[in-house]
Formats: C-alpha cells, sequence, structure tokens
C-alpha cells in the first residue's frame, strides 16, 4: 500500500447526481467530494441501490452529473464534448460492467481483439495481445468460444481481460468477482494487484468481496447516495 500519493488524479468536487420522472426527482448522488491518487487501489461498498454503479458512472465519463464537477489530472472533463469523452474513455478508461456486455456474435479473442482494433495497432500485435490477456485470466483454449459457450465465470473474465488489454491508466470495476469460484476469483483480483503494483494501474473497484477489500489502500462506504465512512 502506499501511502505518499497525490490525491488529485482524479477530483470529484461536490458532484450530485438526480434523475427525473415526470414530475419526481430521485436523488442517487448527494453532494459527494472525492479524490482517487494515480495508482490506488479503491473499493467502493454500500448497500444495494445506494449509487455505487453510479458513482463509476460518472469517474468513467458514461453519465455526467446533475451539479458539481469532475476533474482528470486537474483538467474538468466533467463539460467535455461527447466526442471528447469518447476517446478520453478509449485511451484513459477500462470497464468492468457486472453483465459482461460481451458481444454475443464473438468469440472471446475476438471480443478482445475489437478493443484493441481502436488502438490503430497492426492486425499480428492484435492477435498477440488479445492470446496474452486471455492465458492472463486462465483461458487458454477457449479462444474461438462464443459468450453462450463459455460459464458465467468464464465471461467475466473475459470481460476484465477486455479491460485490461488497451493498458488504461483506470480500471472501473462494478462486481468483478461476483460470478467467480474462489480459484478464478483469487486468480483475478492476484491478476488486480500483480498490474497496480507493476504497472500504477489505478483500479475503482465497487464489491463486497473480502479479498478485494484486503487488498485495497482505501475503502469508501456508500449509503443513500453520501460517503457514510473512509477507511484508509
Amino acid at each position: 500500500m502506499n501511502n505518499t500519493w497525490e490525491r488529485d488524479f482524479i477530483r470529484i468536487d461536490h458532484i450530485w447526481k438526480i434523475y427525473k420522472n415526470s414530475e419526481v426527482e430521485y436523488v442517487v448522488l448527494q453532494d459527494i467530494t472525492l479524490s482517487i491518487a494515480e495508482g490506488e487501489i479503491l473499493t467502493v461498498i454500500g448497500p444495494s441501490g445506494s449509487g455505487k454503479t453510479t458513482l463509476l458512472n460518472l469517474i468513467g465519463c458514461l453519465d455526467t452529473p446533475t451539479k458539481g464537477q469532475i476533474f482528470y489530472q486537474n483538467e474538468k472533463i466533467s463539460e467535455k464534448s461527447n466526442n471528447y469523452l469518447t476517446d478520453f474513455r478509449r485511451r484513459h478508461v477500462g470497464f468492468v460492467f457486472q453483465f459482461y456486455n460481451l458481444i454475443p456474435t464473438l468469440t472471446a479473442k475476438e471480443n478482445i481483439e475489437i478493443i484493441l482494433e481502436l488502438m490503430n495497432l497492426g492486425s499480428a500485435e492484435i492477435k498477440d495481445k488479445a492470446q496474452f490477456w486471455l492465458n492472463a485470466v486462465g483461458l487458454k483454449g477457449k479462444e474461438d468460444k462464443f459468450p453462450f459457450q463459455l460459464s458465467g465465470g468464464e465471461q467475466q473474465r473475459v470481460a476484465f481481460a477486455r479491460s485490461l488489454c488497451k493498458n488504461p491508466k483506470i480500471v472501473l470495476a462494478d462486481e468483478p468477482t461476483g460470478n467467480l469460484d474462489r480459484r478464478n476469483e483469487e486468480i483475478l483480483v492476484d491478476l488486480m494487484v500483480r498490474l497496480n503494483h507493476e504497472t500504477g494501474t489505478t483500479f475503482v473497484v465497487v464489491t463486497h468481496n473480502e479479498r478485494i477489500a484486503a487488498y485495497a489502500d482505501r475503502i469508501i462506504e456508500i449509503e443513500d447516495g453520501h460517503i457514510k465512512k473512509r477507511k484508509v
């Protein structure tokens, strides 16, 4: 664990997220302020419906705050254009969604290759990188399987490999080990921790998994849209 970061890699400044349905307002996040350091493993815990996933979506620029600002390396990104944010996500952010979001008509390897194709790499390098990451998550031999031919845990590992293959500066993961047995959970947690130590990749992980939390540099708890508790 590293306690000497400059906590200005990502800064969330008094953000609110409010959804409106007809005349009803639903406040999901209320006046959240949070700084995330480069190279940090931050875990986010809290009950269902507390706003954890919404927070991830805001950090990853999949959504915009109703009020407040989000800064990336001191640059305000919460008010940038859609084109800018699309490019920002492609270059800097890896996502691990709770429900995999794999393309059903592509094989495991092709689901990774399609991400690498956005990076303007040569075809040989794309194939090599896709194979490397499948091997890293323990899926050697599953390259040509389609998502429907894989177990839920195997699909989650493909999704994890897909998020890491472009060497993002930050990985946002929503319950990444939720569908894994103990052995496969250990593979992913060990990979995440190793990458964090070796490359300085920042991880923000929504989880109920105590093993991930044990490796975290910080834990924040969200309840009813507020940060209720912070643990170092």
